[in-house]
């Protein structure tokens, strides 16, 4: 099932698609990037696409590390 995930409170430097894709590959499969976020035009909070899969638990945080 295709959801949008929401970082919020993402410093700057983790905008990058690489960093992004990374993080979506943790929580399922990644889709896409939103548009607002690849053109950092509202720097509250970070969005992508993900599909998960929703016969397996859901991953509630994790914490991004170098």
């Amino acid at each position: 099932m295709p959801v949008w995930v929401r970082f919020p409170v993402l410093p700057l430097e983790y905008y990058e698609d690489d960093i992004l894709e990374g993080a979506g590959e943790l929580l399922g499969h990644f889709v896409k990037i939103n548009h607002t976020t690849m053109n950092v035009a509202r720097c509250s909070f970070a969005r992508i696409c993900i599909e998960i899969n929703l016969e397996l638990s859901l991953i509630p945080y994790f914490q991004i590390d170098d």
